[in-house]
């Protein structure tokens, strides 16, 4: 059984328990910010990758930080949501 289905039975047992016409459930499926996450969007910070113009490019900063491209661009990509998401609202 998936976690949304886990959710959706715990809420019928309580409309049932309970007599509740409705239950509204909230589910977060964003990930959280992990260390490591944080770690390299505060070294692309500080490294100049967020000026304008960059002082270093994705290219050099992978290899500054032993990052594939690939893979650090998802990481930054999904820090900076997970951070703008954390903040706004």
């Amino acid at each position: 059984m998936d976690n949304c289905a886990k959710v959706d039975k715990i809420a019928e047992i309580l409309r049932e328990k309970y007599k509740i016409e409705d239950v509204d459930v909230k589910i977060h499926r964003g990930r959280k910010s992990d260390t490591k996450s944080l770690y390299v969007l505060k070294q692309a910070y500080e490294m100049g990758y967020f000026d304008v113009p960059k002082r270093i490019g994705l290219d050099k900063l992978s290899e500054e930080l032993h990052i594939p491209q690939t893979t650090l661009n998802l990481m930054l990509r999904r820090s900076l949501r997970q951070l703008i998401n954390e903040n706004l609202k």
